[in-house]
């Protein structure tokens, strides 16, 4: 039994943003963190399907919302890590000792961000599309990472230097743009979901068995 609730904070404006929270019912230590691109939903297909993956490979999940659209701009920047920080607090409270946190697109710039404030965790990333600027940061961390080959956010030569690395699994898809999807083609965007979810379940399912080994 899943159970639906949310985390509500209060945005820098005032405004209250509420984080959906699903949680098991008992015994779960694994938390999934959906951190979505500047549009700030979930609800995307690449990230609501990895949302169900992570339920479904025994994590409890808490999806981000921000109050803002995301970008670069520093003071936005700021204030949505901080919103989202408190909610992955709070989530916290629930005694988790493994973080894996499923990034979209900028969101890996709140994503790393809130990272390096947590200590004393198992965090790993699933990183959906990350951007060139954020070569520097997954490659210090333990990361799957995907990616297509027409991203034009993230080119061969942002690719090339994450082969091989020891932390790093890479996944590159064939002719799919920034959003994982071919554009003139629906039934390959379908097929190549379904395969990138099956790559973030496995993911899961892995780094789980050795923690509760």
């Amino acid at each position: 039994m899943i159970k639906r609730s949310a985390i509500t904070v209060q945005s820098k404006p005032g405004h209250s943003i509420h984080n959906l929270f699903l949680t098991h019912e008992e015994g779960v230590k694994s938390l999934a963190v959906l951190f979505p691109g500047g549009e700030g939903s979930t609800d995307a297909p690449t990230l609501h399907y990895a949302r169900k993956a992570a339920l479904l490979a025994g994590c409890d999940v808490l999806s981000i919302e921000y109050s803002n659209k995301v970008g670069f701009d520093p003071e936005v920047l700021n204030a949505v890590t901080e919103e989202s920080f408190q909610a992955v607090t709070q989530a916290l409270q629930n005694n988790y000792f493994q973080l894996f946190c499923i990034n979209k697109s900028i969101g890996h710039s709140v994503a790393f961000r809130i990272d390096e404030r947590l200590n004393g965790m198992d965090i790993r990333h699933i990183c959906y599309t990350p951007l060139a600027v954020h070569v520097a940061d997954i490659i210090k961390r333990k990361c799957l990472v995907l990616t297509g080959t027409k991203d034009k956010w993230f080119l061969e030569a942002d690719i090339q230097k994450l082969k091989g690395l020891m932390d790093i699994e890479l996944v590159v898809v064939e002719n799919a743009v920034h959003s994982l999807e071919i554009d003139d083609d629906y039934k390959a965007s379908i097929k190549i979901l379904e395969e990138i979810t099956d790559d973030c379940a496995s993911y899961i399912r892995k780094y789980i068995a050795k923690q509760d080994a």
